[in-house]
């Protein structure tokens, strides 16, 4: 039996092929958990003039991943006028945690307190890599900043 394809099919075939790539094409990048942003290194700043301990959980999708406490002393005083004084910090080790586009949340708090404070990646810009900056302020809140991973933390050359 001889079978001809019109222009009518041709046309039918060529739509419903472009549909199916196209929607296997979102499958695949919405589909494997690749949305969100990289995270890169995590620094912890102690702002206030008492020593404090900061306590960092690190969660993947809901997930923790990494755990830690760091132990930070208070800001020391100029030595004289023209100094601003020592602000302790430390940064946690990016190795912890896989270099991947996902959700990402940093929670913290500070000494005793049982609360913790959220702080979440920006999701605007995917697959893009954010440090977090955590700060102490004289409150005893966390303050947190996301700069590019290619500008935080600062290098320390001369």
């Amino acid at each position: 039996m001889n079978r001809t394809i019109t222009t009518g099919h041709t046309l039918v075939i060529g739509l419903v092929s472009g549909l199916v790539l196209i929607s296997g094409c979102t499958a695949v990048s919405s589909g494997d958990g690749a949305s969100g942003a990289e995270l890169g290194a995590i620094t912890v700043e102690n702002s206030d003039n008492t020593a404090h301990t900061i306590h960092v959980l690190v969660e993947r999708n809901s997930e923790p991943i990494y755990g830690t406490d760091i132990a930070l002393d208070g800001v020391s005083p100029p030595t004289n006028q023209s100094d601003f004084g020592t602000i302790d910090s430390a940064v946690l080790n990016g190795s912890a945690w896989p270099e991947e586009s996902t959700n990402w949340t940093i929670y913290t708090r500070v000494d005793t307190n049982t609360s913790w404070e959220a702080h979440s990646l920006p999701t605007e810009d995917e697959n893009t890599c954010y440090s977090v900056r955590l700060k102490i302020e004289t409150d005893d809140s966390v303050t947190s900043f996301t700069p590019d991973c290619a500008s935080w933390p600062p290098t320390t050359e001369s």
